[in-house]
């Protein structure tokens, strides 16, 4: 019997929002995102659709995970802002 697994990833460092309202992520927060991508690419982590929040620096994230683990794309789903209830989301 198979099972689809959900992996959830909290975005890496994010700019100050006084700095910038949107939040990107940081120099270091790439290269945070780059190296778990890079973990998960040699672990083989079986991965198959990357999904996020729609905030500049999820968005980011997920851009780079799919870039590293040669996914074609990413998208945006309900239920993964940061006061969210995701058990919602992983029940759906």
């Amino acid at each position: 019997m198979s099972s689809n697994k959900i992996y959830f990833c909290q975005h890496g460092l994010a700019i100050d929002k006084l700095d910038n309202a949107e939040r990107p992520l940081s120099d270091i927060g790439i290269q945070q995102t780059q190296a778990m991508a890079n973990i998960l690419l040699k672990s083989k982590t079986p991965i198959s659709n990357i999904y996020h929040s729609g905030k500049l620096r999820a968005l980011q994230t997920a851009e780079i995970f799919a870039s590293t683990l040669n996914l074609p794309t990413t998208s945006v789903v309900d239920g993964l802002s940061p006061n969210d209830n995701v058990t919602l989301l992983a029940q759906a």
